[in-house]
Parts: structure tokens; C-alpha cells; sequence
């Protein structure tokens, strides 16, 4: 799962600023970037471990079982 979120990631990152930024490449060195990256990533990981929580306590709820 970790490759292919990874990918999805970079696929985001370069959807979103190279077609905007022509030299986002130059700057790619620049630690700001690795700010961003880092917290959109974090943020999609925290993101899908809630939705996941959620769903299962909706089900475990329906099942009367909680």
C-alpha cells in the first residue's frame, strides 16, 4: 500500500505544481517543499485512518455488537 500511495502522491505533487511552476523542479532542493509534502502526506494518512475507524464503528453499531 505504501508504494502505490507514494506514487499517488508524486503523481498529485506534479499534477499540481509542475503544469503551474515551470522551475518547481529547480526548487524541489528546497526544504519547503519537503514541508508541504510531508504534511499533505500526513494529513491523507490521518485522514484514511479515521475514515477507516469510522466505517468500522458504523458496522460494528449496525451489528449491535458495540
Amino acid at each position: 500500500m505504501g508504494d502505490w500511495f507514494g506514487e499517488m502522491l508524486i503523481g498529485l505533487f506534479k499534477l499540481l505544481f509542475i503544469e503551474k511552476t515551470p522551475r518547481f523542479i529547480n526548487e524541489i532542493e528546497d526544504k519547503r517543499w519537503w514541508y508541504v509534502a510531508i504534511a499533505v502526506w500526513a494529513f491523507f494518512c490521518i485522514a484514511l485512518i479515521v475514515l477507516v475507524g469510522l466505517l468500522v464503528w458504523i458496522l460494528f453499531s449496525l451489528m449491535n455488537i458495540v
